[in-house]
């Protein structure tokens, strides 16, 4: 289990690195609010990280950081940013799903009961990135509409 859940700290911490990227190009784009919405994930997926680094403290575990890979730092357009970000978080949603599973293979009832708290926030992080997404979509390359969007999101608290 101690593996597993310092994988997931990787898992955190490479889905900052890659929100801060898509924020970068965001930026690059000229999306402001758009950035501002990554960034904020960004710093949300930091908080994970944190908690799964005290939980594994709290079970006198040793946290062991990994390399992070390098994020892709580019894309065609925000639908296509935020397509990356929808992918990226079932993706996540995998991960703690597999944790789940070993925590109760394990009867790690501890475990099972923190990761409650990741099952949660990843049905409110999928449905955050589709909306996003499902709003793009409907305006395609519409200037105007676009812009709406990125003032929309600038709002993210």
């Amino acid at each position: 289990m101690l593996n597993a859940l310092n994988e997931q700290i990787n898992e955190e911490l490479n889905s900052m690195y890659i929100y801060m990227a898509m924020a970068a190009d965001l930026d690059e784009m000229g999306f402001g609010g758009m950035a501002h919405w990554m960034r904020k994930q960004a710093q949300e997926e930091q908080v994970h990280a944190f908690k799964f680094q005290g939980y594994v403290k709290d079970r006198q575990g040793r946290v062991v950081f990994k390399a992070i890979p390098e994020p892709q730092t580019t894309w065609e357009s925000p639908l296509e940013i935020f397509k990356a970000a929808l992918a990226h978080e079932e993706y996540i949603t995998g991960t703690i799903h597999k944790l789940v599973k070993l925590a109760r293979e394990l009867d790690d009832i501890a475990t099972e009961v923190f990761l409650n708290y990741f099952v949660t926030e990843q049905v409110e992080e999928e449905d955050s990135a589709h909306e996003v997404v499902d709003a793009l979509e409907k305006v395609g390359d519409s200037v105007g509409p676009l812009y709406q969007i990125d003032s929309w999101l600038r709002k993210r608290d």
